[in-house]
């Protein structure tokens, strides 16, 4: 006995349909791509945050420890895209100017301090970061990087001191940023993250740069 075949019905894929399935495949890769680097700024700005938060802790310390006034340095340089809003590090008080400690770091590629001129959202209104400056930093040393500087200053009794009007607890904050330093541009505010510096000098880690 013959066995009947099999017949199958195929229908090929329309010019129409092909265009959307590939819109689809674009638009998912895109959506993927956008939450990789999304995620990948926000873990750089939690490495950001979490360096500032040592280096405040260490100010601190070295001035208890002295007994001489320690400052906080953050490059204020816009010529220099390696240092700008990124180098920082800690000097002392000395009777001849001040000395270096040997203490800094350099953000996290892709982040930056938020200076004190770019507003964050508060509580309904608008805040700005407590940084002093940016003013000449009075160091002997000829590095660019280090003429203009934003600082916070550590006293010898455990205080931290920013600009005039920052008020008791000082905000500071880190965010994703493009472009170079001469057009640097602040990106994708939810992947910021802040710091609250307490009267006392105690550091509050935020989720994000609002003081809420």
């Amino acid at each position: 006995m013959k066995r009947l075949a099999t017949i199958r019905f195929s229908r090929a894929f329309t010019l129409l349909e092909l265009l959307v399935v590939l819109g689809l495949v674009v638009v998912f890769a895109g959506v993927v791509g956008l939450s990789v680097r999304g995620n990948a700024r926000g873990s750089a700005c939690l490495a950001a945050q979490r360096q500032l938060a040592g280096l405040i802790t260490a100010g601190r310390t070295h001035a208890a420890l002295a007994q001489a006034e320690v400052r906080l340095l953050v490059s204020a340089d816009a010529s220099d895209d390696s240092a700008y809003l990124s180098a920082c590090k800690l000097v002392r008080a000395e009777a001849s100017g001040w000395a270096e400690m040997g203490v800094g770091s350099v953000m996290p590629a892709g982040t930056a301090l938020v200076p004190p001129d770019v507003s964050l959202p508060a509580d309904g209104r608008r805040a700005s970061t407590a940084w002093a400056g940016p003013v000449d930093s009075g160091l002997a040393e000829s590095a660019t990087r280090w003429r203009r500087v934003y600082f916070l200053r550590f006293l010898p009794d455990g205080r931290v001191i920013g600009r005039s009007d920052a008020g008791p607890s000082l905000l500071l904050a880190l965010a994703p940023v493009c472009g170079s330093a001469g057009g640097l541009m602040f990106e994708n505010p939810v992947s910021a993250r802040g710091l609250l510096v307490q009267p006392g000098g105690s550091v509050i880690l935020l989720d994000d740069a609002n003081i809420d």
